[in-house]
């Protein structure tokens, strides 16, 4: 994985006491942030195309903790799927961004107040060996999974809020590429059934997405036969 320069457009606004930077990702189609309620949690689904922006973000806040990433992807859902989901923000703890904030923030997201382009160095070789570092041990992992855990995400009015320590956002960076290298390989994806757990997620495969336009279009089929009949 080579590195290379990522701009992210950026945004300086103010809040009640001070300034943040808030860096904006692009809408991706197949993104979205929801409760999962099996492992009751929130979580952020996307195809490969939409994790990368996931990992550009954990890798900025890693290089600089003051930053707010910032995902406007609240939509519709994709048919049977996603119908209750949710715009996200990552933030690095030590940040102290009170949620109460967040709508006269994002208010502020306009030509105004964007500023010059966050130049992100992305080296994504180094953030994955850095991780394994870090868990070299056991010594080592046991204090790494102590801090890990302290992560959480919180809903507050249409916003799912993942406070991310600096062990999370190496770990779930990490878990991102060690799935892609687990089951694509050479020949690019592979043909499963299942998506993949990226631990933020699930990262949903070009089978699931097959999968899942299936099911909506035999779930419109049954909506406008049921609709004929009445």
């Amino acid at each position: 994985m080579k590195s290379k320069k990522v701009k992210i457009p950026q945004y300086l606004v103010r809040g009640k006491s001070r300034d943040y930077c808030i860096l904006v990702f692009p809408k991706k189609k197949w993104l979205w942030a929801y409760y999962e309620g099996f492992d009751e949690r929130y979580e952020i689904d996307g195809d490969a195309a939409a994790y990368q922006q996931v990992k550009y973000a954990l890798a900025a806040l890693l290089a600089n903790p003051g930053k707010i990433a910032y995902f406007p992807i609240h939509d519709d859902g994709y048919g049977e799927y996603f119908k209750e989901n949710f715009d996200a923000v990552l933030v690095r703890p030590e940040l102290q961004l009170r949620r109460s904030e967040w709508g006269v923030l994002r208010s502020q997201l306009n030509k105004t107040h964007q500023i010059k382009s966050f130049e992100l160095r992305y080296e994504p070789e180094k953030l994955y060996n850095f991780y394994k570092y870090l868990t070299r041990n056991t010594y080592a992992s046991g204090k790494f999974w102590r801090r890990e855990k302290k992560t959480c995400a919180k809903l507050e009015n249409g916003t799912v809020f993942f406070a991310l320590r600096r062990e999370s956002c190496y770990y779930y960076h990490h878990a991102i590429i060690a799935e892609e290298r687990l089951v694509m390989g050479e020949g690019g994806w592979p043909d499963i059934f299942s998506d993949m757990i990226c631990e933020i997620g699930w990262m949903i495969t070009p089978k699931s997405k097959g999968l899942m336009r299936q099911v909506n279009k035999k779930a419109s089929a049954e909506k406008n036969l049921s609709e004929s009949d009445c």
